[in-house]
């Protein structure tokens, strides 16, 4: 494996790009990341395959985390099915199945975030039911707090302090248009944060959707979801750092095109994670190049994708937040979902009636 922090970035300083004041980022200069001179490929390998265990158990859209014992957890992102945590061991065995449909305390409606904590305590974000509810490592039921908002997916980091920031619309005078917010442990809003112009339009939500990774003690990495764009804040507000990576294949976007099987969907920043050394993993999703094979017509006349597996692709690439620059990059059309930390993802494959895949993914290989 190459060490990243060899990787001659120097030569690729990335110029400062102009900032718009309408993106509300006054006063601030971008950074444009550019490939480093000697970018790496990236080798993915797959480390265990899981057949889906029943029915829409796991289904294509769900929700991850690894704790440090390697057991993997899952959750299915919807209410439509029976909705439990299903805990993998190290080597893909279902340990146990956690929870069940429902608003009950014990009981998810629709879990949009799983997320290892202090000592492998787990914490299950529901949106349905507005809660957050905590296991410790021995899978038993600590606790459910309420929620007073409704978090964006892959919008929930734990800060080193024990409180959370959460990516969410608060639709209050004081907090419109803020995308990111702090929460105590116990739940409370105390501040919001993450554009200094705030703009909130309910027919246009990407305006404000972000996927989030922790940064330092008080700041976060949030990458919007329809702009090649991660921004780093404070929790005061206070905007330090701003990368933009301008590409063909990502283009800007304010509303999504319809699926037609000559016209592809937008691509969108899917997840954002921080590894050891401090490097940016930023997943990408967008339509793979044979799109339009799986487009199907409904009977009055609508296009739809047919599965998850084929129309859409991945894009990984790592950046130097330093050095401006990535410094490694892989396309794959594997449907990865969720990063799991250090170059681990988890992805869901429709074919053959479905599987989880855990996949490690290595710069240089």
């Amino acid at each position: 494996m190459v060490s990243v922090r060899r990787l001659a970035c120097s030569a690729m300083m990335a110029a400062p790009v102009a900032l718009a004041v309408a993106a509300g980022l006054t006063g601030q200069e971008a950074r444009e990341v550019t490939e480093c001179t000697s970018l790496a490929p990236i080798k993915m390998t797959r480390e265990i395959r899981i057949p889906d265990v029943g029915p829409g158990r796991l289904g294509p859209a769900v929700s991850y985390a690894m704790d440090s014992r390697g057991r993997l957890w899952a959750a299915r992102h919807g209410s439509n099915t029976n909705t439990v945590i299903s805990v993998f061991g190290p080597n893909g065995a279902l340990e146990a199945d956690l929870g069940g449909q429902g608003s009950e305390v014990g009981e998810f409606g629709t879990v949009i975030g799983i997320t290892v904590a202090d000592g492998d305590s787990v914490h299950v974000f529901d949106v349905e039911n507005r809660t957050r509810t905590v296991f410790s490592p021995t899978l038993e039921f600590r606790q459910r707090v309420s929620l007073p908002v409704r978090p964006f997916h892959n919008a929930i980091v734990r800060m080193p302090k024990g409180s959370w920031v959460i990516g969410a619309n608060i639709v209050t005078p004081e907090r419109v248009g803020l995308p990111l917010h702090l929460l105590g442990d116990a739940g409370n809003v105390e501040s919001s944060f993450g554009a200094v112009d705030p703009v909130y339009r309910m027919d246009l939500p990407t305006l404000t959707l972000r996927v989030l990774a922790t940064a330092d003690q008080d700041r976060v990495w949030a990458a919007r979801h329809a702009e090649y764009r991660i921004e780093q804040w404070d929790t005061g507000n206070t905007l330090h750092k701003v990368l933009v990576r301008n590409v063909e294949w990502f283009r800007p976007w304010v509303r999504d095109v319809a699926t037609t099987p000559g016209i592809p969907r937008n691509p969108y920043v899917r997840d954002v994670s921080v590894d050891e050394d401090g490097l940016l993993w930023v997943l990408v999703t967008r339509p793979s190049e044979r799109f339009g094979d799986h487009v199907a017509t409904d009977e009055n006349g609508q296009h739809y994708w047919t599965s998850d597996t084929g129309y859409w692709a991945s894009v990984v690439e790592v950046i130097d937040p330093a050095m401006a620059c990535v410094v490694g990059r892989v396309e794959t059309e594997v449907n990865l979902q969720r990063s799991l930390g250090n170059g681990r993802y988890a992805g869901y494959d429709e074919l053959d009636g479905g599987h989880l895949d855990l996949w490690k993914l290595l710069i240089g290989g």
